[in-house]
């Protein structure tokens, strides 16, 4: 079966991590297309609340390194994202021409929920390893988060 839509089939005893991985990415698409929906956000103000919320108080500079946008594309995120009431830009305490954005606490309950099933239950799948299995399993995802990261750099610069 041609692979290149994220369509595999199960895996099975002698799985291949590769296409593993690949499962896991396209249900973890689905996942945030579904969060987006919900939200009444699309998928780069999604991506951008994320890199928000773990990186607050970020600059647009940042923000927009971090998301792969251009620097007006997350001013248009950003805009959405205030009268969505999810974002909120503040002025630099260390320079008063600059901003930092900070994620709000006005919709942070309805996010929170709608990630709280999901993260209990993926919790729940790393409960069942053994400590050293869980940290085998961290540094993988680490290294492939590497791989990744590596690969799209490589991309952007072409």
């Amino acid at each position: 079966m041609n692979d290149t839509h994220g369509v595999l089939p199960s895996p099975g005893p002698s799985a291949d991590p590769i296409r593993a991985v690949r499962r896991l990415h396209a249900a973890t698409e689905t996942l945030f297309d579904g969060v987006a929906l919900r939200l009444g956000v699309n998928r780069n103000d999604l991506r951008c609340m994320e890199v928000i919320q773990r990186e607050q108080p970020i600059s647009p500079k940042r923000l927009s390194e971090a998301g792969g946008l251009s620097p007006a594309a997350v001013t248009k995120v950003l805009d959405r994202l205030e009268r969505a009431g999810f974002a909120e830009r503040v002025p630099d305490a260390d320079d008063r021409r600059s901003v930092r954005i900070i994620a709000t606490d006005n919709r942070e309950d309805e996010r929170r929920e709608l990630w709280r099933e999901v993260d209990s239950s993926a919790r729940a799948v790393f409960d069942r390893l053994s400590p050293s299995e869980r940290e085998l399993v961290t540094g993988v995802l680490s290294d492939l988060e590497e791989v990744y990261r590596s690969a799209a750099a490589d991309l952007a610069e072409e």
